[in-house]
Order: C-alpha cells, then structure tokens, then sequence
C-alpha cells in the first residue's frame, strides 16, 4: 500500500476543510484511516485507487496519521502532521528564486530560519508529455539548512502568516523560471478559451509525432530542459538576415536620418511599438570639444539586447552577440574608438541592434542610463552621456514566431501548452489548500499582455473548478519595475499586463494584485527583496488593504479629482512631491500633472497645457519608481488609467 508522495512526515494540512488522503492499496479493499482523534474509511477501486477524506478541523498538532489496507494489513504511519494553513506558490522565475539566490538579504533570513511550523513541499520540475501521477517531493521542516532551496516571496509570505495566526503554515511550491500563464492552465481551460481551442488541437498530434521520439537518447526518457531549448532554437532560428542598413549607408555621418522615429534611450523598441524581435538601428549625433579630436575614446553603451554591430563615424568598433545567445541580453557593452576616427563637433555613433527571439527579452539599447557613456581614455574632460534622444529604424520584423512555438514543443519542454499543470499542479489536485499565490507574467509582458487578462481569468477559473473546493482563496503579484524608470510610456507592455492583472481580479472577485511598483531593479528581472512582497502577500491572506485603488476620476473645470478605495487608511506621498501622474485632454496627448492630495481617498490633477483634462495614468510606464502615492501604511498606489467623467 502507497499513500500519494504528497503525504509524508511533517506534512501540513489545511484546517477548517475536509481533508482528502489518496494512494493505492489491494483492489477493492477497505481501507481505514486515522487522524489524531478522527477516523475514516473507504474501499478501493478495482485499481486499487482509494481516496479518504477525514472532516475539517481546527488547528492542532503534531498528529499521526495511519492509513491501512484491511486485506492486506499492510499500513503506513505518517509522524509530525500539523493541522494549518497551505498555500500553493505558483509561477515563473520571480516565484522560483529561491532564498539563496537573493544574495545578502537571502542569508540574513536563511540564518534566522529555526521555524518548526514553516514547512515546504517542493514539486520537482519536469516536462512529461503526457504528465504524471505522483509530485515526488518531500515536506521540509524550515531550518537553517533547509530554507535556502525555498521560493523567497513564498518563504516571506509564510513566516509573516505564521506570526500572525500561530498555527502551521504549509507551502507547495510549483514553480518554473521563464515559463509562460499558457502553460499554467489545464487542456480543458486552454479549451475553453477561443483564442486557444485551434492551438490545442493543433499541438496534440504534433506532441506526439514519431520523428520527435526518435531523436531521443535509449537510455533517457527525455531531454533535458535545456538542451531541448537550446535544439528548439538552432532548428527554428536561422542567422540574422543580410544586413541592408549597412549597405544603404546607416552608419555614415552623412547619411540622411532626419525622416527616422526618435526614441529616448536606454528603452526596448517595445516603448517605441515594435512587439516583436528584429533587427533595429539607432542614431545619435554627438559633439565633441576640439581637444578631443584624435584622442583615443572609450565607448559604454550599457547592455544591448541581444547582439549588436557597433559603429563610429560609419567605422566598425566592436560587436557583441549574434542577436540569439540569450546570455548576450544583459551584458554590459564596452568598446574602443581609436582617436583616428574622432573629430571635433559632430561625430556620429550607430548602432545595429539585433534580438531574434523575443521571448526572455524584447531588443534595444536597455541601458541603465548610467553605464552610457563616451569617455576619453586618458580620462581627460567630463565624459558624455549617451542616454537620450537617439534615432531609431527597423531593419527587419522577425516576429513572434518564436515565442508562439515554443508553446508547441511538448516533450521536455517547459513553457509548452498545459505542461506546467500537467506536470506539476494536477499531481498535487486534490490536496485541501486555502488557495494560492501566483507570481507570473514576465514571459507574457512582450508579446501577449493583450492576452492576459482572459488567461489569468480563465486560470483562476480552471484551478476553482479543479480543486472543487466551496473556498478557494487566489493572490496574485503584480509585476515589479523593470528596465529605465520613466514617468509615462503610452506603449508600455508591462503597464497592461499590470493591468490585465488588475482586472482579472476583478473579473473572478479575487482580491486586488499586490503592487510591487516601488520595489523593482532597473536591470534585474528578479528584484531581491522579497520580504515586502511576502509581507503584502500575508496581509491579502487576512483580508486586508493591498494599498489604494482608482475608483473614479472626474474633471471639475481645469483640473481632475481621482477618488481611491483606501481600506480606511488615508493617502500620503512618500517624499516631498507627488508625482506619477499623467493627465490628457481629447487630443489624447499625456501632459505631466501636478498633483496634490485633496483629502484621505482624493488626489487632484492639474497641467498648464491640458486646459480641459479628459483623462488619467498613473505608473504607466515599465519602471514607475518616481510613482510614490501610498496609503498610511506605506502600501503604493496601484497603476491605473482612467477616462473622466464630468461633475
């Protein structure tokens, strides 16, 4: 007789819920079961599956639990059983980063982590085509030793519910670096949503084609991750196309540029419109002092996303990458300009920038602005910043080809249509939970925030209907600011999928996102301060303000009145100036506001030139980090965009 491997000691279980216990057994046998001071019985099927369900209880432990096969009499005692609260923590790499992997902050709480009632369940990642039965991990006590494998916003979120409740808190953790919303969500879900329903039965039959079998090892049963990735990518992708700019002159000074689209840089051409990979140029025109002229230069351009040509006065100085080694994407670029090419007054620098798969990072100049820089190597005279207005032409549209088929790979690979639920949430199904915590959108931000909404809604939907639990309590994060802060980016991918986030909740009466806005890294995907996140985490678990929300905006003469639902703690600006705020009258141009709080729930925006305001954003740009409306507890704003009504 087998109990499921989701059971084991030390396990928490969920209080106030009936509690489900499932394994295999003798086929047909009556199976008996004891919890503490409960008991249950049930027969097993004719495949010797069996499920028990012991009947809701309170907080209590530790317990034993004992399942026996009555044919057999073969039985299995589990030791150290609490009765809790369990949470599943899902997503990608913000949720899978573990305590380790933050750094300084990481040890520091490693240290400290002697918390007998925290305790983990770590699904192993794997990528079976056809899914699997068993989870396979462990239930880890917290400790010292032990929690540096832990998710750090999970490990953050639990302590802080431990703290607060005194009872056990239990993690299931199911998360999985890079991997998109599409392959969180069941077969049936997928289904359901008519974008996807063509997708689905177009990747069922190409999952399970002979030719891809065929080229796997005998002695495996797949390849691994990253070797399937890396097999994907030199299949599908070619070398980059001819490189006409070049030919047609892009990269000479005398080269007529003024019919090009400006963009301020260091940004992805994302900001610019471009939602795809390509091949893309960038122009700036700098002046140099006559004492420069012939003087040997350094040249920084911070990190180009994913390779680049780089040219000065229309002579090649370095190269990076090939537009499709994804670890070129955030390399620091530092190239030589011999003095022959430099001259006093205008000189000209160019820049081919290439990104061939759009699916980890969109393509550009992504700075940060303070590693752009032209400098004389003698270190003679202020260096030059290069962040700014550049010149900006696309080359080639690659598309999001890339992106689409990886959800179609199947065997092996992670980001493929329902494989994450297949391979790691329907093995843990029906294990009772409070609900959970879900921390994704990174792969979707690009190429698929218009997507969003309908996928995170369709997957709070579909994990309610699998759990077939009366509660099921569902937190999500919001995206934390990423890439050059800026007040206002029309074009932002990540501003809507934030608000995808926000509105999904709304749309399943989940609570409102965590907002993580004042907490992002300029050039790190994975901020590594996780406490806060964990800690608004743990007051959304108790029912609390996740921080103020836009309710209503409403124009009154010359100026905009938004209202905020506050949670009864009154609006305060972290810092001296409030700020954040874009206002637009019906020519839909954003003007910075000025902006003042006018009462607790009540912000009022103004412009000189927006005389009759029409409109509102607020944090609608990447990296909003000047954004800093908060409430009295110092939780932000959350970003929104919001048409006026008129008093």
């Amino acid at each position: 007789m087998k109990l499921a491997t989701i059971f084991c000691d030390h396990a928490v279980l969920q209080q106030k819920k009936n509690i489900p216990v499932w394994g295999t057994a003798t086929p047909l046998a009556r199976i008996a079961g004891r919890l503490g001071n409960t008991e249950a019985v049930t027969v097993a099927g004719d495949d010797g599956r069996f499920r028990l369900y012991f009947p809701a209880q309170t907080p209590v432990g530790p317990l034993i639990l004992e399942v026996q096969d009555l044919t057999s009499h073969e039985k299995v005692t589990l030791t150290d059983v609490y009765i809790g609260e369990v949470w599943l923590a899902a997503g990608q790499s913000n949720m899978e980063l573990t305590l380790a992997g933050t750094g300084e902050l990481g040890a520091a709480t490693i240290a400290a982590a002697d918390r007998p009632l925290v305790r983990f369940y770590v699904v192993p990642v794997t990528a079976y085509p056809s899914g699997r039965s068993e989870a396979g991990g462990t239930w880890t006590v917290s400790t010292p030793a032990a929690a540096g494998a832990f998710s750090a916003v999970a490990y953050h979120f639990a302590e802080q519910r431990q703290r607060d409740t005194g009872m056990a808190v239990g993690i299931i953790q199911a998360a999985c670096g890079g991997t998109n919303i599409e392959a969180w969500l069941s077969r049936g879900a997928l289904l359901r949503l008519n974008d996807y329903e063509a997708e689905v039965e177009q990747y069922d039959p190409a999952g399970c084609a002979p030719e891809l079998f065929a080229r796997y090892p005998d002695n495996r049963a797949l390849f691994d991750r990253g070797q399937r990735e890396v097999d994907f990518w030199k299949r599908r992708f070619l070398p980059l196309p001819e490189n006409v700019g070049a030919e047609r002159g892009w990269q000479r000074p005398d080269y007529d540029d003024s019919a090009w689209e400006r963009m301020e840089l260091p940004d992805s051409w994302t900001m610019a419109g471009y939602n795809h990979a390509g091949v893309f140029w960038f122009r700036l025109s700098i002046d140099l002092p006559s004492d420069w002229a012939g003087k040997d230069l350094e040249l920084d351009l911070g990190a180009v996303d994913k390779g680049d040509i780089t040219f000065f006065n229309g002579e090649f100085v370095g190269a990076t990458g090939d537009g499709l080694e994804m670890q070129c994407w955030q390399e620091f670029r530092h190239y030589s300009v011999p003095g022959k090419l430099v001259k006093p007054g205008r000189n000209l620098l160019a820049v081919r920038a290439a990104s061939a798969v759009s699916i980890c990072a969109d393509g550009g100049l992504i700075g940060p602005a303070s590693k752009m820089w032209l400098r004389r190597r003698d270190k003679q005279g202020a260096a030059i910043p290069l962040a700014g207005v550049w010149k900006l032409k696309m080359e080639h549209d690659l598309g999001i080809d890339g992106a689409e088929k990886m959800r179609l790979l199947g065997a092996g690979e992670c980001h493929s249509l329902h494989m994450m639920f297949d391979n790691l949430i329907a093995p843990v199904i029906p294990y009772a939970v409070r609900g959970a915590v879900w921390y994704q959108g990174e792969a979707n931000a690009i190429c698929g925030a218009g997507r969003y909404r309908s996928l995170l809604g369709g997957l709070i939907r579909d994990w309610r209907r699998q759990w077939a639990q009366r509660e099921y309590d569902f937190l999500t994060v919001q995206l934390p600011g990423f890439q050059e802060p800026r007040l206002y980016s029309e074009l932002s991918t990540w501003a809507q999928l934030r608000e995808a986030q926000e509105l999904a909740t709304i749309d399943c009466g989940t609570p409102p996102p965590i907002t993580t806005i004042d907490g992002g890294d300029i050039f790190d995907l994975h901020p590594k301060d996780k406490r806060p996140v964990g800690a608004r985490l743990a007051r959304a678990a108790a029912g609390q303000s996740t921080g103020p929300r836009a309710k209503t905006a409403v124009r009154h003469g010359h100026s905009l009145r938004v209202t905020f639902v506050t949670g009864g703690s009154a609006l305060q600006v972290r810092g001296d100036r409030l700020d954040g705020f874009v206002i637009a009258g019906n020519d839909g141009v954003y003007q910075p506001a000025e902006a003042r709080i006018r009462d607790s729930e009540t912000v009022e925006l103004t412009s000189a030139s927006v005389p009759a305001p029409e409109r509102v954003c607020y944090a609608w740009t990447n990296n909003p980090s000047m954004a800093n409306l908060t409430d009295a507890d110092g939780l932000p704003a959350a970003p929104f965009r919001l048409e006026a009504a008129r008093a």
